[in-house]
C-alpha cells in the first residue's frame, strides 16, 4: 500500500489512548489506523501540547508505534502558534458549559492541523461539532478534514491510502 502523498496528520490523544490491546470496536479500529499511517508513509505532528497530552494518556501500543515512527524519521515536531481569533471566536459562538469545554481542550488540534496540512484525525465527536459551527463565520479553518478512524474505519483506510487528500464531507466547512 503507497500513498500518493505523505500527509502531515495530527493525531489525537483520544487514539493514542484508545489502541490499546482491547478488543473493543474504538481499540482496535484505532490499532487499525496507526498500523495504517505506517504502511502508507503518512507523518505525524507533534505539537508541545500534543507531547504533553500524548505522555499522559497513551497506550502501550501507541507508546511503540511512536517509537517506530520516530525510527522512520516521520514524526514532524511543529510549533503551532495559538490563533486567538480563533480562541475568541470559540468563546463568543454562544456553547453551553459541556460544548465550550469540548471546543476549548480541542482548540491546539486545530492549530497544530492549520500549522501542517489541516488534517485532524480524532474519535471526537462534539469538538468537530462546534468548530463547524465555528467555521461558518472563520474562514481559516473551514478546509480543516477532521477524520475519524472508528466511525469511517473502511473510509478513513482508504482515505490514507490514497494519500489523505481532502474530503469534502470530513471538513469542518460542513
Amino acid at each position: 500500500m503507497k500513498a500518493k502523498r505523505s500527509a502531515r496528520l495530527v493525531i489525537d490523544t483520544d487514539i493514542a489512548q484508545a489502541a490499546g490491546t482491547s478488543e473493543a470496536l474504538r481499540s482496535s479500529r484505532s490499532r487499525e489506523f496507526l498500523e495504517t499511517t505506517l504502511l502508507v508513509c503518512h507523518r505525524v505532528v507533534i505539537t508541545p501540547a500534543i507531547r504533553v497530552e500524548w505522555e499522559e494518556h497513551q497506550s502501550r501500543f501507541f507508546r511503540g508505534w511512536l517509537r517506530t515512527m520516530t525510527a522512520k524519521r516521520k514524526v514532524e515536531h511543529l510549533r503551532a502558534p495559538e490563533d486567538q481569533e480563533l480562541r475568541r471566536r470559540i468563546e463568543d459562538a454562544g456553547f453551553g458549559p459541556a460544548q465550550l469545554r469540548a471546543a476549548r481542550k480541542d482548540t491546539h488540534l486545530l492549530e497544530a492541523a492549520l500549522a501542517a496540512d489541516r488534517i485532524v484525525c480524532s474519535l471526537e465527536v462534539i469538538a468537530p461539532a462546534q468548530f463547524r459551527l465555528v467555521a461558518k463565520g472563520y474562514g481559516p479553518i473551514r478546509n480543516v478534514t477532521w477524520a475519524n478512524p472508528v466511525e469511517e474505519a473502511t473510509a478513513v483506510r482508504d482515505w490514507l491510502a490514497n494519500g489523505a487528500p481532502a474530503v469534502r464531507k470530513w471538513q469542518l466547512r460542513n
